[in-house]
Formats: structure tokens, C-alpha cells, sequence
């Protein structure tokens, strides 16, 4: 692990030398934006629905947490944050389910009837 640690930190910043930022951020201003207003956007509904519903879900701040790291960065953000915040193997499986269940519904819904 000593070895792949050492080239990470060490590729990090050999790759970070070469980029430009300044001519990266005028490039794509309106996308980092809109990036920014949707992370944003998912942690403030995310703070909002934990609030919403404490009394209904056990443990809502846990599962909101892993509904948002999934929102912005997928699954494997999901299970760090399940894994940082010790949540019980039963209420990740079930936050998992859950989010797989309404995206699916939520893209069988974009592919039949919104494109009309």
C-alpha cells in the first residue's frame, strides 16, 4: 500500500502542473456553475427531507446523507458515506433499494411518456 499511496500523491500534482485553470474556468464557466447549483441544490433537499421526515424514518440525517453522496457521485460515494456515518448493513441494503427503485421508475417514466 506505501508504494500506490507514494504514486498517488506523487501523480496528483504531475497532473495537476500541466492543466491551465484560468483558461479551463472560462471554457466551461456555465457548466462548473451549473454543477455547483446542483450540488447545491441536492444538499439543501437533502437537509430539508431529513428534517422533513425524522420522525417517520429512522435515523433520516444517515440515510439523506447517503441519498446525497449518491445524487453527486454515485454509489461508491454512497457507501463511503454509509460506511463513514457506521450505518447498519439492513438500513444501507434498504437506502440502496430504495434509490435503485424510484430511479428506475423515475427513468422508465423519462423514456416512455416524457419524450411525447
Amino acid at each position: 500500500m506505501g508504494v500506490a499511496f507514494g504514486g498517488v500523491i506523487l501523480g496528483i500534482p504531475l497532473l495537476l502542473f500541466s492543466t491551465d485553470f484560468v483558461r479551463w474556468f472560462r471554457l466551461a464557466k456555465s457548466t462548473f456553475f451549473a454543477t455547483a447549483l446542483a450540488f447545491g441544490a441536492v444538499t439543501v433537499v437533502g437537509a430539508l427531507t431529513s428534517l422533513l421526515f425524522r420522525r417517520a424514518v429512522p435515523a433520516s440525517s444517515e440515510v439523506s446523507g447517503m441519498l446525497v453522496g449518491s445524487f453527486t457521485g454515485g454509489s461508491a460515494n454512497m457507501a463511503a458515506i454509509g460506511a463513514a456515518l457506521h450505518v447498519p448493513p439492513e438500513r444501507f441494503v434498504m437506502t440502496v433499494a430504495a434509490d435503485v427503485l424510484v430511479g428506475m421508475v423515475y427513468f422508465f417514466l423519462l423514456i416512455t411518456f416524457a419524450p411525447r
